[in-house]
C-alpha cells in the first residue's frame, strides 16, 4: 500500500493510543522482542513501595493483525538485582535480548518465541558499577559494542575498573580505568541525613574505536582528571594497566576544593579519517560566574620511533568554542546526514537577571547552536536559536519530556528538533537546509510529561516513540504513531504489519 503525506493532517504528526497503567511505569521501549519481525512494546512496572514493592516486566506482543493488545502476554518478576538495563541483539535467537546490569554482571533474558529465558555473563570477580537496584526506577545505559568485530561485546562498567565481555561470558578484556568517588559522613549531633555514610561514585566514560591508527580498536576511559588509554594488542587481547595515561589538568584549584564545575570528555571519528578524535567540555567557576569551553581534538598520526601512534594535541585545541556567563551541555551528532559529525550545543545563559527570569517564568530559557566541524571552518554557529523550557518548582524536573535533536522523523535524512513545550503539547521543527528550525512544521496537543522513546511500531521505516511517566501513578503509556504527514515526508511502501492497521490495542 502506497501511503502518501495529506497536507491537511499536518498539525497532528502522530496517531495516538493509550495503553492503561497500574502502579508505576519506570521504562517503555519499542523493540521486536520475540523475533517475529514486528515491534512489540516492554514496559517495566514498580508497584508499591519498599519493602513490599513489586517490580515486573510486562511485554505486549503485537499481533498479526499490526495492533499491541491493552493487556500484556507476558509477565515476569524483574530480577531482584537488576540496577540498569539495554536493549540489544547480542544472542543467535532472533529478536533483541533485555539486558539488565547486575552486581555480578549482565543477565541476558531472551523472549524468542515469546518464552523467557535467561542466561548470565559474569565478571571472573570484584562488583559491577551495579551493586543495587536502583530504588527510584530502572535507567537505560549502553551495555554493547560492535567496534571490536561482527560480533557483539558486553561493555560491563565497575568500580574502578571495566570488564569487555562475550555474550557466552567469556572475558575479552579487564581495564583499569580508575574512579572518583566524594564521601559524605553523618557526623555526632543533630540528624539530618538517613544513613551514616553517603557516597557518590563517578564512573568514566568508555569510547571503543581506533586511537593508534592500527586498524583494531581500542579503548578510551573519560574521567573529570585523566584519560587512560588501553591499545588492542595484536592478538586482540587488552592489557590489564592503560597503554597511556594523559592528564587532563581542566580543573581550577578552587573548583576541586568546593566540588563545582565539570569536565566532560567524548571520543568518536569526527573528521571520517577512522581514528577517534576528542571532544573536551569543561565549565568552571560557581553558578553566577559560570565559564566554558568546548574544545575538539583531532587525532593525529606521529612517528614515534617507527611506530604509528595516535595523538591527541591537548595544548593546542583544532576548534575551541567558548562562552563566559554560561552553562553549556555537549553532543556530537550527524545532524544532516552527510556521514560527518557537527557539534550541538545547548547554552543555558546564568547572570543575575536570568536568574531573577528563571524564578519569576519558571523556565529555563535555552540557546540552541549548531557547529560546523571541518578543518578550517568558521566558528561562528551554523544557526543558533532559543527555547524556553518551563519546569515545575515542586518536582525540581522540566515539564514535559527532555527536548531533543537526535529523531528524523519524515525520512529526509535530517534531524528534527522534537519540543515538549510546557508539558502540553507535543511541537516539530523540521531540520534541512531549508528550514534550519525557524518555523514549527507541527504541533500537537498531548500530555508531555514524562519520557520519550523511539521505535518503528508499524514498519513503515518512519521513526515512532512510546511515552511514559515514571514520577506519575497510574499513569498510561502513549503510543504515537508517525502518520507520514510531516512536510518533507516521501512516499514510502508499508509493511505488511502496517497495512493491517495501526498500533491500536484490542
Amino acid at each position: 500500500m502506497l501511503v502518501l503525506p495529506f497536507a491537511a493532517r499536518a498539525l497532528e504528526a502522530f496517531q495516538i493510543t493509550e495503553i492503561p497503567g497500574t502502579g508505576r511505569t519506570v521504562a517503555a521501549e519499542i523493540a521486536d522482542l520475540d523475533g517475529d519481525g514486528r515491534s512489540d512494546l516492554l514496559e517495566v512496572r514498580f508497584e508499591g513501595i519498599p519493602p513490599g514493592e513489586r517490580r515486573s516486566l510486562r511485554v505486549h506482543f503485537q499481533g498479526e493483525d499490526g495492533r499491541i493488545p491493552a493487556a500484556p502476554q507476558l509477565e515476569l518478576p524483574l530480577p531482584r538485582g537488576a540496577a540498569a538495563y539495554d536493549l540489544a541483539d547480542v544472542l543467535a535467537e532472533p529478536g533483541s535480548e533485555l539486558l539488565l546490569l547486575q552486581r555480578d554482571g549482565v543477565r541476558i533474558v531472551s523472549l524468542a518465541g515469546r518464552k523467557a529465558r535467561a542466561r548470565d555473563a559474569r565478571i571472573p570477580d570484584g562488583v559491577t558499577a551495579g551493586p543495587a537496584p536502583d530504588e527510584r526506577g530502572l535507567s537505560r545505559l549502553a551495555l554493547t559494542s560492535r567496534a571490536l568485530g561482527s560480533e557483539p561485546v558486553l561493555v560491563v562498567p565497575g568500580l574502578g575498573e571495566a570488564f569487555l565481555l562475550a555474550p557466552d561470558g567469556s572475558l575479552r578484556a579487564r581495564l583499569d580505568t580508575g574512579e572518583r568517588t566524594n564521601y559524605f559522613v553523618q557526623k555526632a549531633g543533630p540528624i539530618y541525613a538517613e544513613s551514616d555514610i553517603q557516597f557518590f561514585f563517578d564512573v568514566p566514560r568508555l569510547a571503543l574505536g581506533d586511537i593508534d591508527g592500527d586498524g583494531r580498536a581500542d579503548v578510551l576511559s573519560a574521567a573529570r582528571h585523566e584519560l587512560r588509554v588501553f591499545l588492542q594488542r595484536p592478538d586482540g587481547t587488552f592489557p590489564t594497566g592503560p597503554s597511556r595515561r594523559i592528564a587532563l589538568e581542566r580543573v581550577p584549584v578552587e573548583d576541586h576544593m568546593r566540588g563545582s564545575g565539570s569536565v566532560r570528555a567524548d571520543a568518536r571519528d569526527i573528521d571520517g579519517d577512522g581514528r577517534l578524535d576528542l571532544l573536551i567540555s569543561q565549565t568552571s567557576g560557581g553558578i553566577t560566574d559560570a565559564r566554558s569551553a568546548t574544545s575538539i581534538h583531532f587525532n593525529r598520526i606521529q612517528d614515534s620511533g617507527g611506530a604509528r601512534a595516535g595523538r591527541w594535541n591537548l595544548a593546542e585545541p583544532d576548534i575551541l568554542v567558548e562562552r563566559d556567563k554560561a552553562m553549556v551541555a555537549d553532543e556530537l551528532l550527524d545532524v544532516d546526514g552527510d556521514g560527518r559529525l557537527e557539534l550541538l550545543q545547548g547554552r543555558i545563559p546564568v547572570t543575575a537577571l536570568e536568574l531573577v527570569e528563571v524564578v519569576l517564568t519558571r523556565s529555563l530559557d535555552v540557546h540552541m547552536a549548531l557547529f560546523r566541524l571541518d578543518p578550517g571552518s568558521k566558528r561562528e554557529p551554523a544557526f543558533e536559536q532559543k527555547h524556553s523550557l518551563p519546569f515545575s518548582f515542586e518536582t525540581g524536573r522540566l515539564r514535559g519530556f527532555v527536548p531533543s535533536l537526535d529523531h528524523d522523523l519524515n525520512g529526509d535524512g535530517h534531524r528534527d528538533f522534537v519540543h515538549s513545550t510546557d508539558g502540553s503539547a507535543l511541537e516539530i521543527y523540521l531540520g534541512g537546509p531549508g528550514s534550519r528550525y525557524r518555523d514549527r512544521s507541527a504541533r500537537q496537543e498531548l500530555d508531555t510529561e514524562g519520557v520519550l522513546n523511539p521505535g518503528d511500531l508499524d514498519g513503515d521505516g518512519l521513526l515512532d516513540f512510546v511515552l511514559s511517566n515514571p514520577r506519575r501513578l497510574d499513569a498510561p503509556i502513549r503510543l504515537l504513531t508517525n502518520r507520514g504527514a510531516l512536510p518533507g515526508t516521501r512516499p514510502r511502501i508499508r509493511s505488511a504489519a502496517s497495512d493491517r492497521g495501526s498500533a491500536r490495542p484490542k
